[in-house]
């Protein structure tokens, strides 16, 4: 079971990096050398956690639509947001449609997502959705997306995003820094 747990980590550690993350950096160590752009809006600051400028709202279409700014890191709480917004369609159909999305934010925010799931697809990998620029994991038996999500936070120190209402894993995420944006603000700013 350790190995196992280690295997999977090591596999969302490559799923994460393939989707423009790098790994956990050192304390004090220089930013300047970061993937990461930061977004146009020269009264964003960027960090973790970020801060909105003073009018923005958190929670809002608006604050969205600056933390998934080119580069940025975000993390989805892939069953979290399918079964809340499409939960009519079945697993295949929900996944379908989150990696469409994804897809579409991708070309039009420059963001490198990674989906976690609950679970294994019947095939033991990646489901055929055919959107290369957006990272599927699946979980092995005995890990939760919320686990593995909180496990991906902890593993850097660069600014990322969560996507999720789950409230348990925002408070856990968000006491390692990490911007978190609730479903309905998210499928607004990727729409």
């Amino acid at each position: 079971m350790v190995e196992e747990r280690r295997e999977h980590r090591g596999a969302v550690a490559r799923a994460t990096e393939r989707a423009g993350a790098g790994p956990r950096t050192a304390p004090g160590t220089d930013h300047a050398t970061s993937t990461v752009s930061t977004p146009t809006d020269d009264r964003f600051v960027v960090g973790r956690p970020s801060r909105l400028p003073a009018e923005v709202v958190a929670g809002t279409t608006e604050a969205a639509r600056l933390l998934l700014h080119r580069g940025r890191r975000v993390l989805v709480d892939g069953y979290n947001v399918t079964k809340q917004h499409q939960g009519s369609l079945t697993l295949e159909g929900q996944r379908a449609w989150l990696v469409r999305l994804l897809a579409t934010l991708v070309a039009r925010r420059g963001v490198a997502p990674t989906i976690v799931f609950d679970g294994q697809v019947s095939s033991g990998g990646r489901p055929p959705m055919g959107a290369r620029e957006v990272a599927v994991v699946f979980t092995p038996a005995g890990i939760t997306a919320d686990d593995e999500i909180v496990l991906a936070v902890d593993a850097t120190d660069e600014p990322i995003v969560v996507v999720s209402d789950d409230r348990e894993l925002v408070a856990r995420v968000r006491a390692l820094g990490a911007d978190v944006l609730d479903t309905r603000s998210f499928l607004g700013a990727a729409s």
